[in-house]
C-alpha cells in the first residue's frame, strides 16, 4: 500500500507491526506488506551473531499516540517502559530452570527475585514513530535495539 501512486509507503504500512497479520498463525500476509521485514531479518541475525538470546528477544513498535510528546520525541520514561518489557521476558525464561510454584513465586515477589538496579541510556539518534524497538539480553544485561523505516 503506497500514498498517491508513488514508491513511499503508506502511514498504515509503517506501523503494519502492530497488526496481527504481522505474526505468525495469520490467516494470511498483511494486507500492506510487511515493511520490517528485511530490516528485522537483518538485525536479528546481527543480534544472534553478536551472542544476544533470540529467545528473550522482544519487538515493540512505538507507537504514535502513546510513546512521543507533541514534538515526536518518544518520551525518555518510555525507554524504561521497553526495557521493563524485555526484562519481563528475560524473567519468563527462567521457568526452564525453576518449579511451577518457585516460578509463581518469582512472578508474584513471593520470593527472593531479580530486579532492575538502574537503566543507562546511551541515545545516538531521535526515536520516533514508526521506528521499531527490539529488546533482548546477553551476559544478564538487556539490550535495545532501534529499527527504522523512513
Amino acid at each position: 500500500m503506497t500514498n498517491n501512486n508513488n514508491k513511499t509507503p503508506s502511514r498504515l504500512a509503517l506501523s503494519a507491526y502492530d497488526s496481527p497479520y504481522s505474526r505468525s498463525g495469520a490467516s494470511g500476509p498483511h494486507p500492506t506488506g510487511d515493511l520490517y521485514a528485511p530490516l528485522r531479518a537483518r538485525a536479528i541475525s546481527t543480534l544472534e551473531s553478536m551472542g544476544y538470546d533470540p529467545q528473550t528477544m522482544v519487538e515493540r513498535g512505538v507507537l504514535w499516540a502513546e510513546d512521543q510528546d507533541p514534538f515526536g520525541h518518544v518520551k525518555q520514561s518510555r525507554f524504561s517502559h521497553f526495557l521493563g518489557t524485555g526484562f519481563h521476558r528475560l524473567m519468563e525464561s527462567y521457568g526452564e530452570f525453576l518449579s511451577e510454584d518457585e516460578y509463581d513465586d518469582m512472578i508474584h515477589a513471593r520470593s527472593v527475585i531479580p530486579v532492575m538496579r538502574k537503566y543507562e541510556l546511551d541515545i545516538w539518534r531521535q526515536v520516533k514513530y514508526p521506528d521499531s524497538v527490539r529488546v533482548t539480553a546477553a551476559g544478564g544485561f538487556l539490550f535495545a535495539v532501534i529499527d527504522i523505516i523512513c
